[in-house]
């Protein structure tokens, strides 16, 4: 059976009629960026989650991130780090003969302060990775539209440095060079400016696992824009990834 694993930025999960929906599309991992939980609402949902739940939060109204394993087809899982501000939770854990590691992050807004994240982050690095989340930087000018300016970005360059020094791929980016495809839609100025910021970075070892990657497409209720990464047979792996059609 496959083995499939979401990434979204909820903008929010607070909400019971919200995350019941989210919990419900068919996944066996689903990572949350911008869930603004706290401690006594994981506690909740806990209650009524069948499965286990990872979680460093940020506040009720800013950050948050969450790793929530649905699936008993996913073995040995071990949380080894959470930050204390919302912004990573590294969790390993094991898939029929695989050991994985997954990275979930939500990355600073401030450029200087997004540079200083990912190289703190890089020491997590290791093994069969996957690094996925909200990078809050487009790392090609193809990964912005056309009422986009593609500026210089000192963490971009930090990223593209650590990509190189860890060997790792940005998955979908290899498999659709040419591609355009966005995971953040704004309206300014009444240009709509959109923008490829959610990623799925994995290490070599696990490029070798990939089948495809695809672009879909969710309501702007759900979130920003989503990944999806699935193994449909041994050593075989599927990532998608997902955007809002929604403007806001």
């Amino acid at each position: 059976m496959a083995l499939i694993l979401f990434s979204i930025n909820a903008n929010g999960l607070r909400s019971k009629e919200k995350r019941q929906s989210m919990l419900s599309w068919q996944n066996d991992i689903l990572c949350v960026q911008e869930t603004r939980w706290d401690d006594s609402l994981v506690e909740d949902i806990k209650k009524d989650f069948v499965g286990q739940i990872f979680s460093s939060n940020g506040t009720p109204r800013a950050r948050g991130v969450a790793v929530l394993i649905k699936t008993d087809r996913v073995t040995g899982v071990n949380l080894v780090y959470g930050d204390k501000e919302g912004r990573v939770i590294v969790i390993d854990c094991m898939y029929e003969t695989k050991n994985l590691r997954i990275i979930n992050i939500y990355a600073p807004n401030g450029e200087k302060e997004r540079k200083t994240f990912f190289i703190e982050i890089s020491k997590w690095w290791e093994g069969n990775c996957v690094i996925i989340g909200d990078f809050n930087v487009a790392m090609t000018p193809t990964d912005v539209s056309k009422n986009n300016v593609f500026k210089g970005d000192v963490s971009r360059g930090a990223l593209k440095d650590l990509i190189i020094t860890k060997q790792c791929l940005d998955i979908w980016r290899l498999l659709h060079p040419w591609e355009r495809a966005y995971s953040r839609r704004q309206i300014v100025l009444n240009r709509l400016k959109q923008s490829r910021i959610d990623l799925s970075l994995v290490t070599c070892e696990v490029v070798k696992w990939v089948k495809s990657a695809e672009v879909k497409c969710i309501p702007k209720s759900l979130g920003e824009g989503w990944l999806l990464f699935s193994t449909k047979t041994r050593g075989t792996i599927k990532i998608w990834t997902t955007t809002d059609q929604s403007v806001y």
